[in-house]
């Protein structure tokens, strides 16, 4: 993906605001992340695919990984636990548990 220019998420480190950034480069076209997000919707029901565009970018991995872990089903408590234990803030990211 040389010939595209992808917007960069950046977190002020006080205040914790998001703000997404762009490089200009003027022979180099711009996604803007409505974009990104529309297409990443496309692939909510193709998860190997969704896996590898979380790992493109940074500003791929924050829209991706919202839809790759829409609805996570456990069938173990272990596994569950787990899973809480490797994510750290997976109570703010969930809106059920």
């Amino acid at each position: 993906m040389s010939g595209l220019t992808l917007p960069q998420l950046f977190v002020y480190p006080i205040a914790g605001v998001q703000v997404v950034t762009v490089k200009r480069n003027s022979s180099v076209p711009y996604i803007p992340p409505e974009i990104i997000r529309i297409i990443l919707d496309l692939l909510k029901d193709d998860k190997k695919t969704l896996a590898a565009c979380a790992l493109v970018n940074h500003t791929f991995n924050l829209y991706a990984t919202p839809i790759l872990y829409h609805t996570v089903a456990f069938t173990f408590p272990h596994t569950f636990t787990l899973f809480v234990n490797a994510t750290n803030d997976i109570k703010r990211r969930c809106s059920k548990m």
